[in-house]
């Protein structure tokens, strides 16, 4: 008899897991990471991107709500994850959903194994898949870790800039006499010095400062923003790494040169998103007494896409024009620009912007979505108050009646 019970227990067990594996409407019947099915590792390296694509299918009835997630664990500062906006998954049908995810550039390789998992879920059930992930260093990967100026960013024309740069090796190979430069070329000034190693990626040894150089900016240097280049020249000079800072320098202006506008730059747009265009205004009046022809410079701006509408315009004597700058940021973080504004050879002015920029979110659908709540919840509150207003009006008959008196007690 205890056999029977146990069996009978072990049965209903059965059913109710394969009552709960078959509960979820829908499937993920193929799954590809950069073109590549799911057999085995996928090689990749930090900072790569990975395309996640997938077929959903419906496998009964209608599902509603229902978004993807993809994620990898394993990442000490956050978690590595994108996922979809809602959507609907009919019976016998196939949706194609893709994802991108970013690895950190300090993605931990001293394991190498991580798991992607991708999610199919609405409110109740959930299917999920997984995909191996074997993640290695590049062979040759130096990055710039910071750039130190003395006195700072900005400099007086005559003067010393002294400059420091931090380096570090996130390839798997040693690097050895890697040489450091560092220019501003339309000052025709150069510096360089070398570092002697850097070990590799997971070795403590593999970040380092160059030695101190000296660029001295010229006495007759112009006042204004100037590109500083920063470049590596590394794996016996077949690679190479580029960046640019900006220095503005405090100097002479050309007398014979004069600018007779006034300019007014737009900068409380700070807070921007990546893969969102953003106007940025620049009004230029012409106080002078012949009409004068303008044109507009961003400088610094390598992070993002700009387009200048126009980016030349004849303004005449007493008038006022308008440059309109439209910026989309491509990358996240701390950056910023120089807007230049010429008057033919002369600076109208100048103006340093710096802003934040921010991953893409969901925040302007969110928006939308409680606006449209709010809206439809104004009308039901509405159309309640008429209705209570209605049931509450009392005839001239009910006053006859003694009704109103009798309501009163």
């Amino acid at each position: 008899m205890k056999l029977i019970k146990i069996f009978g227990i072990l049965l209903l067990t059965l059913f109710t897991m394969a009552g709960t594996a078959l509960a979820a409407d829908y499937t993920i019947s193929s799954l590809w990471v950069n073109g590549d099915a799911v057999a085995g590792s996928l090689h990749v390296e930090p900072g790569q991107k990975l395309v996640v694509q997938a077929h959903v299918k419906g496998l009964s009835g209608e599902a509603k709500d229902v978004q993807m997630k993809a994620w990898i664990g394993g990442y000490e500062y956050n978690l590595i994850q994108a996922e979809t906006s809602m959507f609907r998954v009919r019976s016998g049908v196939t949706y194609s959903k893709t994802l991108t995810l970013e690895l950190p550039n300090d993605l931990d390789t001293g394991s190498n194994d991580y798991k992607l998992h991708v999610e199919l879920y609405d409110a109740v059930d959930v299917v999920s898949k997984t995909f191996n992930l074997f993640v290695e260093e590049p062979r040759h990967n130096l990055q710039i870790q910071d750039v130190i100026l003395v006195p700072g960013s900005n400099v007086n024309a005559g003067d010393v800039l002294y400059v420091k740069v931090r380096v570090e090796n996130m390839g798997y190979k040693k690097e050895e006499d890697i040489r450091v430069e560092v220019s501003i070329p339309e000052l025709s000034v150069m510096a360089k010095t070398y570092i002697d190693e850097l070990s590799p990626r997971n070795d403590d040894e593999n970040s380092q400062s160059s030695n101190t150089l000296y660029l001295r900016v010229p006495e007759d240097a112009k006042s204004g923003s100037y590109e500083m280049n920063v470049k590596l020249v590394y794996d016996k000079g077949y690679t190479t790494l580029q960046e640019t800072r900006l220095v503005y320098v405090d100097g002479v202006s050309d007398a014979n040169s004069e600018a007779n506008a006034l300019v007014s730059v737009e900068t409380g747009k700070t807070e921007l998103t990546v893969g969102q265009e953003e106007t940025y205004q620049v009004l230029v009046a012409n106080m002078g007494k012949t009409t004068s022809v303008y044109t507009v410079q961003v400088i610094g701006a390598g992070w993002a896409d700009v387009k200048a509408e126009p980016t030349m315009m004849s303004v005449t004597k007493s008038s006022t024009g308008e440059f309109l700058l439209n910026v989309t940021p491509k990358l996240e973080g701390e950056h910023q620009f120089t807007v230049r504004v010429m008057e033919g050879d002369a600076v109208a002015l100048e103006k340093n912007i710096s802003v934040s920029v921010q991953k893409a979110s969901k925040s302007g659908n969110l928006k939308a979505f409680w606006l449209v709540g709010i809206l439809v919840l104004v009308v039901i509150v509405a159309l309640v108050i008429v209705s209570q207003v209605q049931g509450d009006k009392v005839t001239d008959n009910d006053y006859d009646n003694g009704y109103y008196q009798e309501q009163k007690f």
